[in-house]
């Protein structure tokens, strides 16, 4: 097998005169089938040389490109101290009054 910095692990095949990538190889293993050149393999973890099943997401290239494009990886991050996954029912930190919708009328 041949690895290169920031290459995928690959080996080469005589009979078909072709580098065969092991994630591709991996994936066709597994589905029992050989992939379509419009297939595309994306490595959930983001390294190129965990070929896990696990790690593994079979895609096409639109989406594909989504998913490493800035703009996807900025809106799916997961924000630190973030509340909007806090139960309904959780103690609001303006208070019951405010969270419930009975604000104080200001008088005018």
């Amino acid at each position: 097998m041949r690895i290169k910095m920031n290459d995928y692990e690959r080996r080469w095949d005589n009979s078909t005169r072709r580098w065969i990538y092991k994630h591709r190889e991996m994936m066709e293993n597994h589905l029992g089938r050989k992939l379509l050149f419009t297939e595309h393999i994306h490595h959930k973890n983001g390294n190129v040389l965990d070929n896990r099943l696990e790690n593994l997401e079979l895609t096409d290239l639109p989406h594909h490109m989504v998913i490493h494009s800035p703009v996807y990886k900025r809106i799916n991050r997961p924000v630190l101290g973030c509340k909007s996954l806090a139960p309904s029912n959780a103690s609001h930190p303006l208070g019951n009054e405010r969270a419930s919708g009975k604000e104080d009328k200001l008088d005018a």
